[in-house]
């Protein structure tokens, strides 16, 4: 448990926390013989890989709503860049990088637009020119109503 608890602590640092987390396990098996020690050190080897480049994109990814690569890239860079509280701060930095461009609808270098997004920026546009209308000169209260009225109304026509 103890050996397991240290792993859990010292996999937070980029890059030689897996070491960090194999090397005592590798020492307790010491004991045991040469092949015991090589055996335990190929599969935490195998597991440290399988956790860094499988899992943890995976989970995160689902999490957050971010691509595999979009989470390891942002794990390495922030790693990298800051060490410890990079690879912390990377993750949220990066969802909420991707939820700008999303929102803004930045179009990316290589990005073809799609006819669904012009669609959506096309019906965005109208609602925007109607809201404008309808609540020039109406007191805050009676524009925030006709605002959920014609997000009601969106939504009705969508589904």
């Amino acid at each position: 448990m103890a050996l397991a608890v240290f792993a859990g602590v010292a996999d937070v640092l980029p890059y030689i926390g897996a070491f960090l987390s194999i090397g005592p396990m590798v020492l307790a098996a010491l004991a045991r013989g040469p092949v015991v020690v090589a055996v335990v050190l190929l599969i935490m080897l195998a597991y440290e890989e399988f956790e860094s480049r499988v899992l943890v994109p995976r989970i995160y990814g689902r999490a957050l709503r971010l691509p595999a690569s979009v989470v390891l890239f942002a794990l390495l860079a922030g790693g990298t860049l800051m060490g410890i509280l990079g690879a912390l701060l990377a993750l949220p930095i990066a969802a909420t990088v991707m939820m700008l461009i999303e929102e803004l609808r930045v179009e990316l270098p290589g990005q073809q637009e799609q006819v669904a997004d012009v669609e959506q920026r096309v019906g965005d546009e109208r609602a925007e020119e109607e809201y404008e209308r309808r609540t020039e000169g109406v007191p805050a209260e009676q524009s925030a109503a006709i605002a959920v009225e014609m997000s009601d109304d969106r939504r009705k026509e969508e589904s």
